[in-house]
């Protein structure tokens, strides 16, 4: 996530990430955006993309909050429950495409916790910080206000049970991920 209601060119990123049912729906809803010709996440071919649940997002998160992230994120696995669709203004008079995440007293906790790990760092995303946050899964960028129907269409209803199994940091700079769950 790239600041959530707007996009930022450059940004790095705190994510849980999905177990692999649930992780194949979102990946089911990408394939489906993309056989229509819709913008989808599915072209984004890079090894680290993976349908994710953005808890944090700054022009840069280094090595040095790792290990109180670490303690952040320690009782993974999390169940999480997915929500309705949503759309986010993109600017330019585009939208993103989402998928909600249910809030929950376990997943707020969750994102308490990261966010007191990252206190102090400059420049975090407003849309990650406490009281603005809107967990939610990216099914594309970009979509025009003439796409939109057609891409709500072409999104299916999936089951509403996931489990939030890992966590990681994404270096945007050096374009690697790094395991925070281990």
């Amino acid at each position: 996530m790239r600041g959530g209601l707007r996009a930022e060119s450059v940004s790095d990123s705190v994510e849980l990430l999905l177990d692999s049912a649930a992780e194949e729906a979102v990946r089911r809803d990408w394939v489906r955006l993309l056989e229509l010709g819709l913008p989808s996440q599915a072209r984004h071919t890079s090894a680290s993309n993976r349908p994710h649940i953005t808890l944090a997002a700054a022009p840069a998160i280094d090595g040095t909050f790792d290990a109180a992230l670490r303690g952040a994120v320690r009782d993974l696995p999390q169940e999480v429950r997915f929500g309705g669709l949503l759309l986010f203004g993109g600017g330019r008079r585009t939208f993103i495409l989402v998928r909600s995440i249910v809030v929950s007293a376990a997943l707020t906790d969750l994102h308490r916790r990261v966010g007191e790990a990252l206190s102090g760092l400059p420049g975090q995303f407003a849309t990650t910080l406490t009281g603005n946050w809107t967990p939610h899964v990216t099914l594309a960028r970009g979509l025009s206000a003439d796409q939109m129907a057609l891409a709500l269409g072409a999104v299916q209803a999936e089951p509403a049970a996931a489990t939030a199994v890992a966590a990681r940091r994404w270096d945007s700079a050096a374009r690697v991920t790094v395991d925070l769950s281990g």
